[in-house]
């Protein structure tokens, strides 16, 4: 049975009246199945609530004018606990949910929570400790910036979920999550200026971050098995990063349009695929499969990786290190004056140089004004270049 709180319902009724007040609600629910509605409007709102036990519900509006500001500070403990948000102004929000089958959605159920400023700032952070937990958070007008970490400790925080639209420009989005089958999704539009940081640890999961504009910069790391990342950037001047730490059976691909354009994979396992396809001039490509340094004393133990990267316009340039065994490197560059020799600024290495054995490196360049330079050092090697 719900229980709706009784402060909420004389909150519903005395803060819907103007825009000229100033809001405040505290609500405290001990116990189960209980639900908290929270209608706020005037031009400072602010709401607390605190739920304890199980299967309890927060439904929480606040909207203000252009000027005003709404906060809220929910925090919800143990299973299957729900969070229905939206807000309208200079906005601000922290969400603890801790153990499992927790949800963050829009007021009404149907989507995404809303943040919507008109031209201000807003700020989400959220924590969901445990299993099957959701959240899609949809971040409107510019300068947002939303924190979430799904999995604290090691443990039980598989199967989670998050979705985070941004509109506009200059927003900012981390994501960690922690453990097995964890998903993260990234979507960030408008005229750019965006940053987005995922970060999992663990086994199965899969992290998919698409960036609109100029000047933006995407960072995937992942470390553990099975895992799937992905990155398309579209616009001038981006950077995309991809890391993977440790692990085996790995898929990484990144695409992206433009010019000026820096693609970076780091990479440290086995029988991992990578993919990466940019198109436009003046873009730069850095692979390192644990081949930093000179004679790569820092690395080894890639073996049976397959890389793919093509370029498509003018002037571009990959650089790459790889330091293992059995690993297959194609490198296409369609265009003029495009070049596979190292000289990329912090990138070190000096156009492709393989360490170890067994491993096949194909170079293809169509049109006029290209360079390759291959150096493998090993047995059972094999080397072609195609101009």
């Amino acid at each position: 049975m719900k229980i709706l709180s009784t402060l909420s319902i004389a909150l519903l009724f005395s803060a819907g009246s103007a825009f000229a007040q100033s809001n405040d609600a505290v609500v405290t629910q001990d116990g189960n199945s209980n639900s908290s509605l929270i209608d706020q409007a005037g031009t400072s709102n602010s709401a607390i609530v605190d739920q304890l036990a199980n299967n309890n519900e927060v439904e929480l509006s606040q909207l203000s004018n252009a000027a005003g500001s709404s906060s809220a500070t929910i925090s919800q403990t143990r299973n299957d606990n729900r969070v229905y948000l939206d807000q309208e102004g200079l906005n601000s929000a922290a969400i603890s949910q801790t153990n499992v089958g927790s949800v963050v959605r829009s007021y009404d159920g149907s989507g995404a929570a809303v943040q919507y400023s008109e031209g201000a700032l807003n700020e989400l952070s959220v924590l969901q400790a445990g299993a099957f937990n959701r959240l899609n958070i949809e971040q409107l007008a510019g300068g947002n910036s939303a924190t979430i970490t799904q999995g604290v400790t090691v443990g039980n925080n598989v199967a989670n979920a998050a979705f985070v639209l941004q509109d506009s420009e200059s927003n900012d989005v981390e994501i960690f999550q922690r453990d097995a089958r964890n998903k993260a999704t990234v979507e960030q539009l408008g005229g750019g200026l965006h940053d987005a940081l995922v970060n999992q640890l663990g086994s199965d999961n899969t992290a998919d971050v698409m960036q609109l504009g100029s000047d933006n910069s995407a960072n995937v790391k992942q470390a553990g098995d099975d895992n799937v990342a992905g990155v398309t950037q579209d616009g001038s001047g981006n950077s995309a990063t991809q890391r993977m730490t440790s692990g085996d059976r790995n898929e990484v691909s990144q695409v992206q349009y433009g010019s000026s354009n820096i693609s970076g994979i780091e990479t440290w396992g086995d029988d991992n695929v990578y993919s990466t396809t940019q198109d436009g001039t003046g873009n730069f490509l850095f692979l390192n499969a644990r081949g930093t340094g000179t004679g790569f004393t820092n690395g080894g133990g890639n073996n049976g990786n397959t890389f793919t990267a093509n370029q498509t316009g003018n002037g571009n340039a990959i650089s790459g290190g790889i330091d293992g065994s059995g690993n297959n490197v194609t490198l296409t560059q369609i265009g003029d004056g495009n070049s596979i020799l190292g000289g990329m600024g912090s990138y070190g290495a000096q156009g492709l140089r393989i360490v170890g054995d067994g491993n096949t490196a194909t170079i293809s360049q169509m049109t006029d004004g290209n360079s390759a330079s291959i150096n493998v050092a090993g047995n059972n090697n094999t080397a072609t270049i195609s101009q």
